[in-house]
């Protein structure tokens, strides 16, 4: 659970927040802001790389063994 998610789950959030949509806009502004603030291609990439590599597939591990 992204701290999103858990913000909204506690309350902290309205039910109407969607967590996956914050999550993206607050990766893709601070990428942004990296970029303005002259950080190379290949640690903008490894940020990327490194937010997908987190996200969930949809996927569990139930569902892997029973096919």
């Amino acid at each position: 659970m992204n701290g999103f998610a858990r913000a909204k789950a506690e309350g902290d959030l309205p039910e109407t927040a969607k967590a996956d949509a914050l999550v993206v806009m607050a990766l893709t502004h601070g990428v942004a802001v990296q970029a303005k603030a002259g950080f190379s291609c290949e640690m903008l990439e490894a940020v990327a790389e490194q937010a997908l590599s987190t996200w969930p597939t949809g996927r569990s591990a139930l569902s892997e063994t029973s096919s």
